[in-house]
C-alpha cells in the first residue's frame, strides 16, 4: 500500500510540474 501511495505521489507531482510548465487546457477554459 505504501509504495503504491508513493506512486500516486510521483503520479500527481508529475502532473503538477507539467501544468507549471504548460498551463492545462482545462484552467485556460475556466
Amino acid at each position: 500500500m505504501i509504495l503504491h501511495f508513493n506512486a500516486i505521489k510521483k503520479h500527481l507531482l508529475s502532473l503538477l510540474l507539467l501544468t507549471n510548465i504548460e498551463p492545462n487546457p482545462l484552467n485556460l477554459k475556466d
